[in-house]
């Protein structure tokens, strides 16, 4: 199988069979893992990967980072997938292909760790299918990258293609702040100046999609939601 080729930025670590990256990468760095460690499942079916950061900020301000991941991962898809129908992101943890859920993206830390203390470590993640993984079409909301126009695209040129689309908008954010992030983000949220019902575990909002306020929360309506207040289950893709 293909192994990707990676910035000298990451430490690519392979996972091989069905092992998950998230939950290793979780487990990683709890451990102390190196900074920058990305593990990727190598499986031909799925994308499948996760980035271990040691952030220098506190959670508040580390979270603004994974919107660029958001926006990174849809870029990077994006590259192979039917232009005709530009991915978009849907807070809190989906992108979409055509208001179809192409992938979903994860995002874990040390629970602990107050909106306004450093966190120790943070995990991004990512996956998507390749190929149908619902024969029965259980899940008519879904889309697999192959379904989205990525017909014979190895699995590792996203992996590739993630790993340098997160350093350029990283590297955005760190030379010109979180308002170029936001810009981004928001040119994308594919439900932004609509009327949503919001509905998530303990959590029920509907208005006007705003997209992101300055500070990074998500408006709804008359509410602002900041990623740290949503359950860990839910952001760690434990939770439906």
């Amino acid at each position: 199988m293909v192994k990707p080729e990676v910035p000298t930025a990451y430490a690519l670590a392979v996972l091989e069979g069905d092992r998950p990256a998230f939950a290793h990468a979780r487990a990683a760095a709890a451990a102390g893992v190196e900074d920058g460690t990305l593990y990727w499942s190598e499986r031909a079916d799925r994308l499948d990967l996760a980035l271990v950061l040691e952030p220098e900020e506190d959670l508040d301000a580390t979270l603004r980072a994974f919107y660029a991941f958001q926006v990174a991962a849809g870029d990077a898809l994006g590259a192979y997938t039917e232009a005709a129908f530009p991915l978009a992101v849907r807070w809190p943890l989906t992108i979409t292909f055509d208001q179809f859920h192409l992938a979903r993206t994860r995002v874990a830390w040390p629970e602990e760790t107050p909106p306004d203390r450093r966190p120790t470590w943070i995990v991004f993640g990512l996956e998507a299918e390749v190929s149908e993984p619902d024969p029965d079409h259980e899940r008519p909301d879904l889309i697999t990258l192959r379904g989205a126009g990525a017909v014979d695209v190895p699995v590792a040129r996203f992996v590739e293609a993630v790993a340098r689309h997160f350093l350029f908008w990283l590297g955005r954010l760190e030379q010109y702040g979180f308002a170029v992030i936001r810009r981004a983000w928001n040119e994308r949220c594919d439900e932004r100046g609509r009327v949503r019902a919001l509905r998530l575990p303990g959590l029920e909002v509907a208005g006007t999609v705003g997209g992101l306020d300055a500070r990074g929360r998500f408006v709804v309506g008359e509410r602002a939601l900041a990623l740290h207040e949503l359950p860990p289950a839910l952001l760690a893709g434990e939770a439906p």
